[in-house]
């Protein structure tokens, strides 16, 4: 509530105690109203009387309008008849309602309603956005990474490890015979067992790692700031916490025993490598992990020059 008359002020604060808006900032110039709004978790709602003190309202409503990094903020103007032709001129930069002073009591509750309405109409398309990026980025039977999401952080990532000359190390991994719970148990239960290999694999790795669903039972790890050594260690935790407790099938009354095999490469100081490079390598130590045997992690270094 930016109005520098504090009588003014107190009376529609106290309005908006009564419909449940309780936690009111208030300013008494255009300067203090425009610091307040652009702050990260600052108001939702600016109310602004149009004779605030500092430059125009005209300029302040540009300037919320200009705001791009925080929610939308709704802007009512308060305004004498005479300010009319630059109540306009705010609402065609910004304003979205205006009222003439002196105010009336429920004139002032039905706008708040109306911004309201369209508050809850704005959470609803920000969940609904959230809710389709999140299927655009994930894997919809797993939830892990999308192969497109787990490369394009892989790009970034690399990008990042050659800026900062810091450590990256990349993982393939494969469910061994999982073809074989699919010929004999049915892709229902292949599907439970790849869930549950999801929710495990996140388990095991850093918060900040990223894992996505490469194809099929394949799956991709990035784990940024792992030299060889940090990332073997990472890996074994997924690896164990597969092959040491056999996932539960309630459909089937039974317990299925399942095992990994993971090929595992890292870039331990800047190299001229691609992701695709480094994808080949960790692929071909998964090749030789499935030819020893399974159930295993193989470690392949990186053989490129380093970048000068």
């Amino acid at each position: 509530m930016a109005e520098k008359d504090a009588l003014a002020r107190d009376m529609v604060v106290q309005t908006l105690a009564q419909m449940g808006y309780r936690d009111v900032e208030t300013a008494e110039t255009t300067e203090e109203a425009h610091f307040l709004l652009r702050q990260n978790n600052g108001p939702d709602m600016a109310i602004i009387d149009f004779n605030l003190p500092g430059e125009s309202i005209v300029r302040l409503c540009e300037k919320i309008r200009g705001i791009d990094d925080r929610p939308y903020v709704y802007t009512i103007l308060l305004a004498n008849e005479q300010n009319m032709p630059s109540v306009w001129d705010s609402v065609e930069v910004g304003a979205d309602d205006y009222l003439i002073k002196p105010l009336e009591h429920r004139e002032l509750v039905v706008r708040l309603r109306a911004a309201k309405r369209i508050f809850d109409l704005q959470a609803e398309l920000i969940t609904a956005h959230k809710a389709v990026e999140f299927q655009i980025a994930h894997d919809s039977l797993t939830h892990l990474l999308s192969r497109e999401a787990i490369l394009d952080l892989l790009t970034r990532e690399l990008a990042r490890a050659k800026r900062e000359a810091t450590p990256l190390g990349i993982a393939m991994a494969d469910l061994d015979y999982f073809k074989q719970i699919n010929d004999r148990h049915g892709h229902l239960v292949g599907d439970a067992v790849l869930r549950e290999v999801a929710t495990r694999m996140t388990s095991s790795v850093r918060i900040y790692d990223g894992i996505g669903r490469y194809g099929g039972e394949e799956f991709l790890i990035v784990m940024p700031g792992c030299k060889m050594e940090n990332a073997s260690i990472v890996t074994e935790r997924i690896r164990s916490s597969l092959s040491e407790t056999p996932v539960d099938v309630p459909d089937l009354h039974m317990q299925l025993n399942l095992s990994v095999s993971i090929g595992l490469t890292a870039m331990e100081t800047p190299m001229v490598l691609s992701e695709e490079d480094l994808i080949r390598v960790a692929d071909t130590a998964l090749y030789e992990a499935k030819r020893e045997g399974r159930d295993r992690i193989v470690t392949l270094p990186l053989m490129e020059n380093a970048a000068p």
